[in-house]
């Protein structure tokens, strides 16, 4: 297009010359003719100056068209350098006019781009720009996803943001990356799973103050981010893969590794790992670090605990919960999660959730009768179907208590591998598994009385969890539909009776643990399902 106009301007120009000539040669001509010759030229100089406007005149930006670079740290060390924009990006542009979704055509060399509009409304300056087009709806927050895509092993996904007074866009990186550098030949990944003490995902602020942009968090997301591989990924002699993070200073970091054989690997990383904004932070595991175990099942924790001379069990993620008006059954997200007070709302109608239950009441969750006899016709809650425990009848069961008392007191040190917590000020019961190493930096006080005894953050618990401890809540007591001991007091049922009246449950403060407690059927208390070890 440019070489056209370049002739399109000679021609106009040549013919302006022309004519001008022409009008010099014919100014003495005094016939009627000569002076309709003169005006034919006039008309002719009208039409080539015309001509010369329009397609000499070099195209504008604005409104549809937008110039976009990108910064470059590629001098420093650790610096995410090469970026580059490809055919078809898209940016979403704020400015006067509302906005725009605008497709990239790069330059050589690809560090900058011209921007087309080619969804929304023509936007002029000042405007705030953002890349992907997805990532911002208002022009002031951005939407980190929990899952990010691997397409090429390289760094695929970071988002960017422009701010800007006129045409030019200088694009900035809004996060850093931490770079996980595997090294295990023979072994192919599907995916790499990344949690913080912090959250890591959701709706973030964007502040540009001084032209280096920064991010607070504002609303919903997660503290666990998802590295997906389009197809799975050879790890061969070395290989990078690189999850794109907010910038901070992250204690106890997990890396959870997924192959395609279904296998898994937990590392806990012992130090703190600093994301700068725009660079990245690396993590090399070695073959010995990277011990890949068989996968295990939906909703599974990875500790192996004996609960009697020869049966290991693994627990649940969380404790069993129910919604009345769907007939879901669940595992709690998380292992110190309750309902707490919202218990007093069960009835066969309630939309919400509970998680405190009458005995043996699995085939009627809902039974909130203050009569003992109402219990007879029981049913264990753990053998529903739960829905992200695999969702199949059978599968998970709860402990005796006889299984409860070898627990706390029967197995090998038992009386060392228990003890009242708080986990990021939730009261609890932590219980740590068999087999146990205490992450780096972290202390454990067996059979510690009162709750701060063992204080953990959420960044020393997630460490915890993943060398695979337990955690009970304090998440109370109903009897019929009041409830009490919240926060104060954990009632856990086991799957024994003691006559008609009573079973057996464990109960717990932070004064102590009672492991075969008798409590009245009709009560109301948690349950935390195991299934046996395959």
């Amino acid at each position: 297009m440019a070489d056209i106009s370049f002739f399109i301007c000679i021609f106009a120009v040549a013919l302006v010359l022309f004519c001008d000539t022409a009008l010099f040669i014919n100014y003495r001509c005094k016939t009627m003719k000569k002076n309709a010759f003169i005006f034919l030229l006039l008309s002719l100089v009208a039409l080539a100056e015309t001509a010369m406007l329009f397609s000499c005149k070099p195209e504008g930006l604005g409104g549809n068209e937008f110039e976009a670079t990108l910064e470059n740290y590629s001098s420093t060390q650790g610096a995410i350098s090469e970026m580059k924009w490809a055919k078809n990006d898209q940016i979403i542009i704020f400015g006067e006019g509302g906005s725009g979704t605008y497709t990239a055509n790069p330059h050589n060399p690809p560090s900058s781009a011209t921007f087309v509009r080619v969804g929304g409304s023509d936007v002029s300056a000042p405007c705030r720009a953002f890349y992907p087009s997805t990532l911002s709806s208002d022009g002031t927050n951005v939407a980190l996803p929990t899952t990010q895509r691997n397409e090429d092993g390289g760094l695929h996904y970071l988002p960017m943001f422009a701010e800007s007074n006129d045409e030019n866009l200088q694009f900035r990186n809004l996060c850093g990356a931490l770079r996980v550098h595997l090294t295990k030949a023979n072994t192919s990944i599907s995916s790499i799973k990344v949690s913080a003490g912090t959250i890591i995902s959701g709706t973030f602020r964007v502040n540009s103050s001084g032209g280096n942009p920064s991010l607070n968090h504002t609303m919903g997301g997660s503290n666990v981010v998802t590295l997906e591989c389009t197809s799975p990924q050879d790890i061969g002699g070395g290989h990078s893969f690189y999850i794109a993070l907010p910038a901070g200073t992250y204690s106890g970091l997990q890396i959870e590794i997924n192959t395609s054989d279904s296998r898994y690997c937990m590392i806990n990383v012992g130090t703190d790992v600093v994301i700068q904004r725009s660079k990245y932070s690396t993590l090399t595991f070695s073959n010995d670090e990277l011990a890949f175990m068989e996968p295990l099942h939906e909703g599974t924790l990875t500790g192996l605990f004996s609960v009697s001379a020869d049966i290991q069990v693994h627990f649940s993620q969380g404790n069993l919960q129910y919604q009345p008006s769907t007939g879901t059954w669940r595992f709690a997200e998380q292992q110190y999660s309750y309902i707490g007070s919202a218990n007093s709302k069960i009835s066969a109608s309630y939309g919400g959730w509970i998680d405190l239950f009458g005995w043996g009441t699995g085939s009627n969750p809902t039974n909130y009768s203050s009569r003992y006899t109402d219990y007879f016709d029981t049913v264990d809650w753990s053998t529903m179907a739960i829905s992200n425990g695999g969702n199949r009848a059978g599968t998970w069961r709860t402990l005796t208590a006889t299984e409860w008392a070898y627990l706390f007191t029967g197995r090998s040190n038992a009386a060392k591998k228990w003890g009242s917590a708080t986990v990021s000020g939730i009261h609890g019961l932590i219980i740590l598994p068999d087999t146990y190493t205490m992450p780096q930096g972290i202390s454990f006080n067996a059979a510690q009385t009162g709750w701060l005894g063992n204080n953990y953050t959420m960044a020393q618990w997630n460490q915890m969890q993943a060398a695979g401890a337990v955690f009970l809540t304090t998440s109370g007591m109903r009897m019929s539909r009041k409830v009490g001991y919240v926060g104060t007091n954990g009632f856990y049922w086991s799957s024994s009776v003691v006559g008609e009246q009573y079973a057996r449950s464990i109960c717990f403060g932070s004064s102590g643990l009672q492991s075969s407690y008798s409590q009245d059927r009709s009560c109301g208390l948690a349950v935390r399902p195991v299934r046996n070890k395959e």
